[in-house]
């Protein structure tokens, strides 16, 4: 089940996310690899944000969100899922693979549509 963000965005505006990455102990670890992708509820891809990789991950990352990432239009739901996959190496393995999902809501602004 996605967990919820629980700050807002804003319409075309920018927020910035911290995510922290935990093993199967909820100890604090650097993935090996990492991976996220932005759509709506459907499934349907927001502004090309597909499978981004991100180079050399540490035990927390810093996300930013911005422009069209948060656009809103008619077709378009004002909630974006977040859908981080990782790998990681523990004491019960290695590259042990690791998903989570957020949801995050963006606040519609009266002029920015």
């Amino acid at each position: 089940m996605a967990s919820e963000i629980t700050t807002h965005a804003t319409e075309e505006g920018t927020i910035v996310l911290t995510i922290a990455f935990t093993d199967d102990t909820s100890t604090a670890v650097a993935p090996d690899t990492l991976t996220w992708s932005l759509t709506d509820r459907a499934g349907t891809a927001i502004n090309e944000r597909t499978d981004v990789e991100v180079e050399s991950p540490s035990s927390t990352e810093t996300l930013v969100l911005s422009g069209d990432d948060l656009a809103i239009s008619e077709n378009v739901d004002v909630v974006r899922v977040l859908t981080l996959k990782w790998t990681y190496d523990s004491d019960a393995g290695n590259d042990l693979p690791a998903n989570d999902e957020f949801y995050l809501h963006i606040d519609e602004l009266l002029s920015v549509s």
